[in-house]
């Protein structure tokens, strides 16, 4: 999973949240001390704890149609460990 930094305005962020198989926008705030970071998207929620260069935290993922039937079949709940990389240059 790689998250990137697409814009941010003080404490809240605008990222794009990328895997194998799917990339998602979302929209995120940070606590005041810088410590734990929330994001949503229309199909993701994430709560990461930061700690230097690394973050890891929880989320949950549905699927996307807005159905009942689409949820119930693709609900799914999943964890991220993250190190910051360098950007490109």
């Amino acid at each position: 999973m790689t998250i990137k930094i697409a814009r941010r305005q003080g404490r809240h962020l605008e990222v794009s949240l990328t895997t194998p198989l799917h990339t998602s926008a979302l929209v995120g705030t940070l606590s005041a001390d810088g410590r734990h970071l929330q994001l949503k998207g229309r199909q993701l929620s994430f709560f990461f704890d930061i700690d230097g260069n690394q973050m890891s935290g929880c989320g949950s993922a549905n699927g996307g149609s807005g159905t009942i039937e689409n949820w119930l079949d693709n609900y799914s709940a999943l964890c991220a460990e993250l190190q910051a990389a360098d950007g490109p240059k």
